[in-house]
């Protein structure tokens, strides 16, 4: 598949999951498995709705993703109490055959 193929299908499997909360999307792709409680965790305190795509970026398989979700955190995250703010996701994703087969993801509040 192309990079622009790979980035159409991140992008579109990340919206659906985001602004849906149905985690049952991210089942097809083994490489989101693991971050599924941490997602899961992110939508019951109020992060992750309606998430504007800052950047995608694309090569060959790998796709760079940079998000700011637009609600704030509402409830405790991690271990964190609400803060209100806003949270930064970036994640390195790579796509093989359209399967997300592998993901590394940083994220961090911002105001």
């Amino acid at each position: 598949m192309s990079a622009e193929q790979n980035k159409a299908i991140v992008r579109q499997i990340f919206e659906a999951v985001w602004n849906t909360g149905d985690l049952s999307l991210m089942e097809a792709h083994p490489g989101l498995h693991e971050i599924m409680p941490t997602v899961q965790r992110a939508i019951d305190a109020g992060i992750g709705k309606q998430p504007s795509f800052m950047e995608i970026i694309g090569e060959g398989e790998w796709v760079a993703v940079r998000m700011l979700n637009d609600l704030p955190q509402t409830g405790e995250f991690m271990g964190a109490p609400a803060t209100g703010g806003k949270m930064e996701i970036i994640q390195l994703v790579r796509v093989v055959d359209g399967v997300i087969v592998k993901q590394h993801s940083q994220a961090g509040q911002v105001n």
